[in-house]
């Protein structure tokens, strides 16, 4: 629901659809679903309005520290290179 909201103050589906090259009735679809959209559409959605999607390690090793819960055990999780692939426009 706030992607759609942020999308309206964009300028509405009809503008934002036309940033990113992709039809309203498309965008309108994804904005309806329960499910939030597939990373590489959200990234796309950003990107066409001047942001980027930006994931980064807390700078902690006990997540939940900063949330105020530091007497809750936590196993740390293996650091790994992670395989993303964006879907890019091959026009």
């Amino acid at each position: 629901m706030a992607l759609k909201t942020f999308i309206e103050s964009q300028g509405g589906v009809e503008e934002v659809a036309k940033r990113t090259a992709m039809p309203p009735e498309t965008l309108s679809k994804i904005l309806s679903k329960a499910e939030a959209p597939r990373i590489d559409t959200l990234a796309t959605l950003l990107r066409s309005l001047g942001y980027r999607l930006s994931i980064e390690p807390l700078p902690t090793e006990n997540p939940r520290a900063e949330m105020g819960d530091a007497e809750a055990p936590v196993t740390p999780i293996e650091r790994t290179e992670p395989n993303i692939e964006l879907a890019t426009d091959n026009q």
